[in-house]
């Protein structure tokens, strides 16, 4: 076929809008949409209810989040920000607030001149890890982590033990403290501001037990935590960025940049900021302090509108949940198979991303409904995979429209309805029957089907599937349409298992 696939390539994305749509879907509670005025930060922060995420590198150490169950009937999950697990953060979700109730960090700035660090003093800045039981001054800095025997800040032989951080609630030792709040008011491109009110006190890294240093709060006294949030539609090729600035308080200047369903992305004081650069796959746990860390799913937690599968033994939450039942459900989607996580696209960013038996979902906070989650295109991408990289345009083509058939002069296919026997069954019919619901109206329009399956890619033909049979299929850019004879001789349409093949299930 004279034909090249690039050049088929331009069609297909000149319909990309028309041909992997979604429904504008409120999800129980979550930040609905990318046009949406209220956003929940949870979703923000942590990417994965059900499962580990993947780690997200920064120059040299690697974040991730795992969820670990509940903590007094709150969601809880651990925040890990180094390549050894031995620095992490204890965090747990209210319907109102993330709450911080552990960090087994503690630092504080000293600059080079040798006193304590302030915004725009136009000095390097040292940061000293907190020690137990004495004065934590410019002149006493010592870092954990400088392992240089000739530094002046050398951490191997502290001289008293090292601090971490313990959060708490006014009046409430046993509750952590509020951080973040949770749902904001927060339109792309505008900005709102909160206050927490918290006590901090200092508890030995390795067993936990009580530490006094001079940064805690005197007994009965709090401290006050002023954060500017603003959101972005985009930044640094992340799309759907809130960032979090601390404008008073515990770690004034510090600014944060979460991505929705990816998870911290950046974070800086001033003009230097770190970002992440990619994901990589790691099974970094938490090293050291007090308690035993056991993953475990808290979806059903902290408002995630959550629904449990267990023959997969996976979690469908918030928005692709409600994507999933309201455009086919089990029989074109199938159940999900893995959980939702930041991955890379074809395009080279990332996006949340989940897959189930037959597809696979991404949201792109880049699009405004109802365009803001997609579907993978697994039918080219299998087909490739299934015919030794051949593309589809070296299966034949059609000469134009017949009779009864749905023509589709970009590919040059025709879908028609099968003949099995005294039966006509129906690729075309099941084609027309499905689509993405996002006009409003009763029943599948041409664009909703062609924005669930996308365009046929080949004329109907027999393969040999995973039962071990021949099958006449037509293979579409989002799916395998094939065609199943039962014992009684009737024929029926089902999708091909997409998904699992590509995921080598």
């Amino acid at each position: 076929m004279s034909r090249s696939y690039s050049a088929c390539a331009r069609v297909l994305t000149s319909l990309a809008c028309l041909a992997g749509c979604a429904s504008d879907l409120d999800d129980g509670g979550l930040s609905s949409a990318i046009g949406a005025a209220t956003v929940d930060m949870a979703e923000y922060m942590l990417p994965a209810c059900g499962a580990a995420t993947r780690a997200w590198r920064f120059d040299g150490q690697e974040f991730r989040t795992i969820p670990m169950g509940e903590a007094r009937g709150m969601a809880h999950y651990v925040f890990v920000k180094s390549a050894d697990g031995d620095g992490y953060e204890d965090w747990w979700i209210d319907n109102d607030w993330l709450r911080i109730r552990f960090d087994r960090t503690w630092a504080y700035c000293v600059t080079a001149a040798g006193g304590l660090c302030a915004d725009g003093d136009g000095q390097t800045h040292i940061w000293c890890d907190v020690q137990c039981g004495r004065d934590n001054t410019p002149a006493t800095c010592q870092r954990r982590w400088d392992g240089d025997p000739r530094s002046p800040y050398n951490g191997l032989r502290p001289r008293a033990p090292w601090a971490a951080t313990q959060y708490q609630s006014p009046g409430r030792p046993d509750l952590a403290a509020p951080f973040i709040k949770r749902r904001l008011t927060l339109p792309i491109g505008g900005s709102t501001r909160f206050d927490a009110d918290m006590e901090i006190v200092a508890v030995d890294r390795e067993t936990c037990a009580p530490c006094a240093t001079n940064f805690d709060t005197a007994p009965g006294r709090t401290v006050r935590r002023s954060v500017l949030a603003q959101r972005m539609r985009s930044w640094r090729n992340f799309n759907d960025v809130v960032q979090l600035t601390v404008t008073s308080g515990p770690g004034t200047g510090e600014a944060s940049y979460y991505a929705r369903g990816l998870g911290l992305i950046g974070f800086g004081v001033g003009a230097a900021v770190t970002v992440a650069t990619e994901l990589v796959e790691r099974d970094t746990r938490p090293r050291g302090g007090c308690a035993p860390y056991v993953p475990a799913s808290a979806c059903t937690l902290g408002g995630n509108n959550c629904a449990y599968w267990p023959p997969t033994g996976q979690h469908l939450c918030g928005r692709l949940r409600q994507y999933w039942e309201g455009n086919g459900g089990l029989p074109v989607f199938g159940y999900p198979v893995t959980a939702a996580q930041p991955a890379v696209g074809e395009d080279g960013r990332a996006y949340p991303t989940q897959w189930f038996e037959r597809a696979r979902l991404e949201y792109h906070g880049e699009n405004a409904p109802p365009y803001d989650v997609l579907l993978g295109r697994l039918g080219d991408q299998r087909f490739r995979a299934m015919h030794g990289g051949a593309d589809f345009w070296s299966t034949p083509r059609d000469a134009g429209a017949r009779a009864g058939c749905r023509w589709f002069p970009e590919t040059r296919i025709n879908v028609c309805d099968v003949a099995e026997g005294a039966l006509r069954t129906g690729f075309l019919t099941y084609w027309r029957g499905h689509g993405v619901e996002f006009d409003g109206r009763a029943g599948a329009s041409e664009a909703e089907s062609l924005a669930l399956f996308g365009l046929p890619l080949t004329p109907v033909m027999t393969e040999r599937l995973s039962d071990g049979r021949d099958h006449k299929v037509q293979w579409f850019e989002r799916a395998r349409f094939e065609l199943h004879t039962d014992a009684s001789g009737a024929s029926r349409v089902l999708l091909g298992l997409l998904g699992n093949e590509m995921l080598g299930r």
